[in-house]
């Protein structure tokens, strides 16, 4: 899922897109379609009130990897973005961020784009050498 904000988050007015691995089967994409859409709650119902530009989904090849401090996805010819924790000091790990507002998770790791571009729906953007972070997650659905 991408967002674009032309401000505040919080005031809306986001213009979304969803994209579900080609891999997936009916089900699943119904499953993930509801899920992204927050018809079955999650932080997706607190953030699609918020887009008023609904793109659509998009079933294409998804590749994610997370090998220690980088995280990185891509999807062919829209999205390639990695982005690697932070560290500071003498220590290998990265700093993170605890008890924070996010919806999906109240610790985020910080990190850096390291070559982080999207480009589809008319909009493009380039977050390398940017603001970033990650964070460890589980949805549940009955």
């Amino acid at each position: 899922m991408i967002a674009y904000t032309p401000g505040n988050m919080g005031a809306g007015n986001w213009t979304t897109a969803v994209y579900i691995d080609e891999k997936a089967d009916g089900e699943q994409r119904e499953a993930l379609g509801r899920i992204l859409s927050g018809d079955v709650g999650g932080p997706a119902q607190r953030w699609m009130p918020l887009t008023t530009d609904f793109k659509g989904t998009k079933y294409c090849p998804i590749t994610y990897t997370a090998e220690g401090r980088t995280r990185s996805v891509s999807i062919p010819e829209i999205m390639d973005f990695n982005v690697e924790g932070i560290t500071a000091g003498r220590g290998n790990e990265p700093i993170r961020l605890e008890n924070v507002g996010h919806p999906v998770s109240s610790v985020l790791t910080l990190a850096r784009g390291t070559a982080s571009t999207y480009n589809d729906h008319g909009m493009s953007w380039d977050n390398t050498g940017k603001n970033g972070h990650y964070a460890a997650f589980e949805w549940q659905w009955p």
